[in-house]
């Protein structure tokens, strides 16, 4: 029986690809003088946590790690202020996440982004409506980032439920991959442009207009 829904954040829950790409793009601009590919977008930014990604386009000895951090996060947030268009919950989400309350579904959030962006979103989105401060993993550094399993594996724990009462959304190749390693009962891919190879995943959808379906 299912008993929980657990989701990723960025791309998953908001669309917000453009947004982080333009941050990177910024906040590498005068450190690697050059932009991000597309292979290094999908496979070294999305769905990693920031350290993880600094190291790889600046090395595993940069200094001043943590100064550099704050700075794309203060970036990436800055960006979501003024893109009144983009930053947003996907079409369906509020009305889904309504239901799944309403059905008395636990929802959670397990996510590689850290506790400022987390408290950001969750104050500017309104999370609160939904989910319970507690029942949300960020990025603390105490776990491997995705394709591990461990986030999920630690959102599982921390929600007292068996693997297999829990279905993942995710957005991005390595959080498919993290979810389906932990062995929850589905993993339903967000492809917002039907790009992303979803082979993986059990269910593919653009948005959560029928999300309810999955569940029945």
């Amino acid at each position: 029986m299912i008993k929980a829904i657990i989701f990723d954040f960025n791309g998953t829950m908001i669309f917000d690809q453009e947004i982080l790409e333009k941050s990177w793009t910024l906040f590498l601009k005068n450190l690697i003088h050059r932009k991000p590919t597309d292979e290094e977008f999908s496979n070294y930014i999305h769905g990693r946590n920031i350290e993880e990604s600094i190291h790889y386009f600046l090395g595993d000895d940069v200094e001043n790690i943590n100064t550099l951090k704050l700075e794309k996060e203060k970036i990436y947030r800055d960006f979501c202020k003024a893109d009144k268009e983009n930053y947003k919950l996907v079409d369906g989400l509020p009305e889904f996440l309504d239901d799944l309350k309403m059905k008395n579904y636990v929802c959670a959030i397990a996510t590689a982004s850290g506790l400022d962006n987390i408290r950001f979103h969750y104050e500017n989105l309104k999370l609160y409506k939904w989910f319970d401060w507690n029942n949300i993993i960020y990025n603390d550094y105490s776990f491997k980032g995705k394709p591990s399993p461990e986030i999920y594996e630690k959102c599982i724990q921390n929600l007292n439920l068996k693997k297999d009462e829990c279905i993942v959304f995710e957005d991005s190749i390595s959080g498919i991959i993290a979810a389906k390693d932990a062995g929850v009962y589905k993993v339903v891919a967000i492809n917002k442009n039907k790009m992303l190879p979803c082979e993986k995943a059990d269910n593919i959808i653009s948005d959560y207009k029928n999300a309810i379906k999955i569940l029945e």
